[in-house]
């Protein structure tokens, strides 16, 4: 899902790009600068995909089932210590986040982070992409090693 929304606010971002700039280009021929760009702006809107996603797979990770849980040593010393709660599901893990935090969390929580990460990367991915397919033509082998 991610990805064809990515690659959708891509195509989207690189005519509007495209289309912003006073000297008008060849449409075919398409700037590091500009995929840059895009890039970056498709991974901005694709942050508010990934964002409640990456927060859902931490918090999956990260609980830890009670039966690995069962020193309590930490308790007669007096020491506190951070319980998590184990999750059965994500959707179990997002009823919970909804009802504790509200809907305001399961959105936002690390979602700057996630935007930093998002906007530079994909600037990177998409600048690296095109250098290469203007460097080495249009050719099948740039689209394999280009698509991971």
């Amino acid at each position: 899902v991610y990805n064809a929304f990515f690659f959708g606010a891509y195509g989207q971002a690189l005519n509007l790009v495209q289309l912003s700039q006073s000297i008008p280009q060849q449409r075919s021929i398409v700037s590091v600068v500009d995929a840059s760009i895009a890039g970056a702006i498709a991974g901005a809107a694709g942050n508010f995909i990934i964002s409640p996603v990456e927060l859902i797979k931490v918090q999956m990770q990260t609980s830890v089932p009670e039966s690995k849980d069962k020193d309590l040593s930490w308790a007669r010393e007096g020491k506190t210590k951070h319980i998590r709660h184990y999750h059965t599901s994500s959707t179990q893990l997002i009823f919970t986040i909804v009802q504790e935090h509200g809907l305001g969390k399961l959105l936002f929580r690390g979602f700057h982070a996630c935007l930093y990460r998002e906007t530079v990367s994909n600037a990177f991915y998409m600048g690296t992409y095109q250098y290469f397919v203007n460097s080495l033509g249009d050719v099948a082998v740039v689209h394999f090693i280009g698509g991971g």
